[in-house]
């Protein structure tokens, strides 16, 4: 168990010993929105202004948004994470920034209304991961995107091979792509 308090210090519960087993000390860390082990061991925490902070044997390591720097996470507003294999899914209140976990660079997607296939909205507030690996992300004002992959790519800016669909009442999930 993970838990994270409003002093910055993360907590590494053993819940067969009935103990913790680390702490860490976030230092400036107030708000953390959410907390991820990924199947490599890190975890990872989405913070409130202060980017995504990375704990790997002990070690802490923060990622921010930097203007200077075009593929650096794209908001330190971080809201929520989703592992889809090698790939870190960052929902920010800026868009999605999706990291490879091999090379730690990121690509960020963002919508747009001029462009078929995007997300509905930057205001990323959550991304599921379903069963069958499907990944949907809830937005704060475009409702809920699909994202379904495909075999070639439209956003020329990143090899990133996915297109989102943007979910409502009247939509089905039989996205013409031609």
């Amino acid at each position: 168990l993970i838990v994270a308090d409003s002093a910055g210090v993360l907590r590494i519960f053993s819940l067969t010993e009935q103990r913790v087993v680390s702490e860490f000390h976030l230092d400036g860390i107030a708000l953390a929105k959410d907390i991820l082990k990924t199947d490599n061991g890190s975890i990872w925490v989405a913070t409130d202004g202060k980017g995504l902070i990375r704990i790997k044997d002990s070690q802490i390591e923060v990622y921010n948004h930097r203007n200077d720097i075009p593929n650096s996470l794209c908001s330190n507003y971080v809201r929520t994470l989703c592992q889809n294999g090698d790939q870190l899914w960052i929902g920010t209140g800026n868009g999605l920034s999706i990291m490879s976990m091999s090379s730690g660079m990121f690509t960020t997607i963002t919508g747009s209304p001029h462009r078929n296939y995007s997300l509905s909205h930057n205001s990323i507030k959550s991304i599921y991961k379903d069963a069958d690996s499907n990944l949907w992300i809830g937005t704060y004002y475009g409702g809920v995107n699909y994202c379904f992959q495909m075999q070639s790519i439209f956003f020329s800016e990143s090899s990133i091979s996915f297109a989102f669909q943007s979910i409502s009442w009247k939509t089905t999930l039989r996205p013409s792509l031609s």
